[in-house]
């Protein structure tokens, strides 16, 4: 049921764990992490006690100034030997999504034969430094501001920044990165805005190395192995940073009849090609007097935006109410007089509707779980966090709290080989575009047919050899891309084979890379340059195909 992005996360989660701590605690936090991915209610907890299996053996050790490390007396068996180091890092692989890993790893098999010790043989990366200096646009040193290492990552077909290391600037306006992964990266610089005092610094826009507000512009700085890059400077740029100022008009109040103050506001900019990290569109209201719903958010720049505004719930986490409206921020000015509808979640019905392969035997729950994927371009706060469900009666799931906005359907837990074959509203299939929560007109009925196809087949390097561990990633014709549900992947075995089932109808390419960072393969941006080494495949319903697929290099 998990999406490679997912397994991903939970990998990243074991690797990182620290020497020694029990398996007890490492499968409790790897279930709960599951578990909120794909958002089931969290697992009961391992007992400790006597009654909880004895922990894995493990064995910890210091490598010597040569490198070299040495357990011995130990059983004959398949071991897992980890190395770390502060500041160093594994090999991070192609385009890296979530930062190099703090470990590397390997496998080892000890047998009974003395005289034939089992060698491991691991590589640890030295982490780099970055440094300079961040001036403003009159060419003086700035304090206090956040300065940002970014590798550009691509989670579900989005393009987004993802900050690896930052750090604050001194009063000499100096900064410097340390423990950096090697790797190639934008540095962006950011003031972050608290007060609700009006200060010049509002106009300074978060700025890439050298000096621009384009991030598509930025020059990309490249760090090696254990290197020293410095003289990355900055020079702030100012511009037009206006002011948006309105009120929130909501049937939300507090336990003493108080008007439900919202919390978070975010500025989702709109069109296609811009670069964006998720941490810099949540805005502070600055406004001195708040008590009618009123706020004002400074510094913002010129262009299309989402104005989204929410209101946690009770727990502190969970979205309450959001509004959400457009704005047009102009070269020169303000905007203001802007009216934000805040208002509680819908509940949202999805009604299953399965072939007879689908449905298991008589009697008994159909083996399927439903949920909803955002399809904003900023996941937040759609799916944050992940919506769960119940069951009514007829056996539609229920979502009780929905905020606005446009989704589609997954499925987890489906049986062998099935897919979801059509997403229909009142008769019209919403399959490929999706649905907008708050425009909805009928109970979303999802079909889902038994009848998938399956792709096997072999990963080949140019001299036609068996490649294993190779990521391999299923994606459908242009013109259905927007459709994550498309798309599959698949990691090849010990001999280059994989297996790919529950595979939709259609036409589709196959690509194959030695790594791959999480979903990028759903990006057309990461995509240009691959397009045309694909191998191209027709599936039809209930087929097996048997292709080749050659790796990119």
């Amino acid at each position: 049921a998990l999406t490679p992005d997912m397994r991903e996360q939970i990998d990243i989660l074991i690797k990182s764990a620290p020497t020694g701590i029990s398996y007890v605690y490492l499968t409790d936090a790897a279930r709960r992490l599951e578990a909120q991915l794909l958002g089931l209610p969290a697992p009961s907890l391992t007992p400790l006690g006597p009654s909880a299996e004895p922990p894995v053996p493990q064995r910890t050790g210091t490598t010597d100034a040569s490198g070299h490390f040495i357990f011995e007396n130990l059983t004959p068996g398949t071991y897992l030997v980890r190395a770390q180091r502060e500041g160093f890092f594994g090999p991070p692989p192609l385009g890296n999504s979530i930062g190099a890993p703090p470990t590397v790893r390997t496998t080892v098999t000890i047998d009974a034969s003395p005289d034939k010790p089992a060698q491991a043989h691991l590589t640890l990366l030295q982490g780099s430094t970055v440094s300079g200096r961040v001036r403003s646009p009159e060419g003086q040193p700035l304090s206090a501001v956040q300065v940002y290492a970014y590798q550009i990552t691509y989670p579900n077909g989005r393009v987004t920044l993802n900050s690896v290391n930052s750090k604050t600037t001194d009063d000499r306006g100096e900064y410097r990165l340390f423990f950096v992964p090697p790797g190639e990266y934008l540095i962006g610089a950011t003031l972050r805005r608290f007060a609700n005092t009006p200060s010049p610094q509002d106009s300074y826009a978060r700025t890439f190395y050298p000096g621009t507000i384009d991030g598509n512009a930025a020059t990309h700085v490249k760090v090696a192995e254990g290197s020293d890059v410095a003289g990355i400077d900055i020079d702030m740029r100012a511009g037009a940073g206006g002011k948006i100022s309105g009120r929130i008009v909501t049937p939300l109040v507090g336990p003493n009849g108080q008007l439900t103050q919202p919390t978070n506001f975010f500025l989702v900019p709109q069109g296609d090609g811009g670069l964006f990290d998720p941490a810099t569109l949540n805005y502070q209201n600055q406004s001195p007097n708040r008590t009618n719903g009123q706020f004002e958010l400074r510094g913002v720049f010129p262009g299309s935006y989402d104005l989204i505004v929410t209101v946690p719930g009770a727990n502190g986490v969970q979205v309450d109410a959001m509004g959400r409206t457009r704005v047009q921020v102009p070269n020169v000015g303000d905007v203001g007089n802007v009216t934000v509808n805040v208002k509680p979640g819908q509940q949202v019905k999805l009604h299953a509707v399965l072939d007879a392969g689908a449905k298991g035997a008589p009697g008994t729950t159909p083996p399927v779980r439903l949920n909803l994927r955002s399809l904003e371009m900023y996941p937040a706060p759609f799916e944050s966090p992940p919506l769960t469900s119940t069951l009514d009666p007829s056996g539609d799931f229920v979502f009780p709290s929905v905020s606005e906005g446009r989704y589609s359907v997954n499925a987890t837990a489906l049986p062998a080989n099935s897919y979801i074959a059509d997403v229909r509203i009142t008769g019209r299939s919403v399959f490929d575009e999706g649905f907008v929560v708050g425009e909805l007109s009928g109970v979303p009925e999802v079909q889902i047919s038994s009848k998938g196809a399956r792709i096997q087949g072999t990963v080949l390097d140019p001299l036609r050899k068996p490649v294993p561990t190779a990521r391999i990633a299923l994606i459908p014709e242009r013109s259905r891309r927007q459709n994550l549900l498309l798309y599959k992947a698949a990691v090849s075995d010990s001999k280059g084979s994989f297996t790919m089932s529950g595979v939709a109808p259609g036409q589709y390419s196959l690509f194959a890379w030695e790594s791959l960072p999480g979903t990028a393969y759903m990006s057309a941006e990461f995509m240009a340059p691959y397009e045309t080494k694909g191998q191209a495949v027709t599936i039809t319903e209930g087929a097996v195909a048997n292709t080749e697929v050659k790796l990119i290099k």
